[in-house]
């Protein structure tokens, strides 16, 4: 977990109090995968000013994911001044997986908010804690993906709403991934074999005639 010093806002960047502006950052290990497996990914959440109530919403289809085995690690976890990611899992239901933000709150504040400073540069500059791993990401994905599933390309697709502190905004953002089929996911093998017949027939059709005719 890192260590966090609580100033008396969440946010003292240059125009931290000025209306906010965040998007989701998705960042995909593999999106290439074979039926059966699971399919992993990291989520944080890009920006900085001043949003309040804010959620996720995604959209995960039932069909393609084992929901019964897949689930969404996130949740602060607090030790005095030292917080991290990763306090719950929380299996998808059939529509998903939603989210409401909620946050930690200093003594001083006025709000209960996972966007506070986590560190910054000499000019001003800010990044917010859900903009980095802390022990874990805000959001960890481990969806399994059913043995049935047909190959193709699929994709998760997520909203973020929030306000502002002048009108309500919803970003969306979209996770693709690619099932292998048959000839994909053992296309290794299937090289190995084409190879080793291709040279089997160049030993049949061209050497044995060629050693035939030499000692002739």
């Amino acid at each position: 977990m890192d260590t966090i010093t609580f100033k008396d806002k969440p946010r003292t960047g240059m125009y931290a109090d000025e209306i906010g502006a965040y998007h989701l950052a998705s960042r995909v290990f593999s999106k290439t995968i074979n039926p059966g497996e699971t399919f992993k990914f990291e989520q944080y959440i890009t920006g900085y000013g001043d949003i309040r109530n804010s959620k996720i919403q995604c959209y995960i289809s039932s069909e393609i994911f084992d929901k019964e085995n897949s689930c969404v690690i996130n949740s602060l976890k607090k030790d005095g001044n030292k917080i991290g990611f990763g306090n719950q899992s929380n299996q998808i239901d059939d529509e998903g997986f939603t989210c409401y933000l909620s946050g930690v709150q200093a003594d001083n504040w006025d709000e209960s908010t996972l966007f506070f400073d986590k560190g910054g540069d000499s000019k001003g500059s800010k990044s917010v804690f859900t903009e980095s791993k802390a022990e874990n990401a805000p959001f960890f994905y481990k969806l399994k993906l059913k043995n049935d599933v047909k190959p193709g390309d699929y994709s998760i697709t997520f909203y973020f709403t929030y306000y502002d502190g002048h009108r309500w905004q919803c970003s969306k953002e979209t996770v693709d991934l690619k099932v292998r089929n048959f000839f994909e996911k053992h296309a290794k093998i299937i090289s190995s074999l084409a190879i080793i017949a291709t040279s089997l027939s160049i030993i049949r059709f061209g050497f044995l005639p060629l050693a035939k005719w030499f000692f002739s």
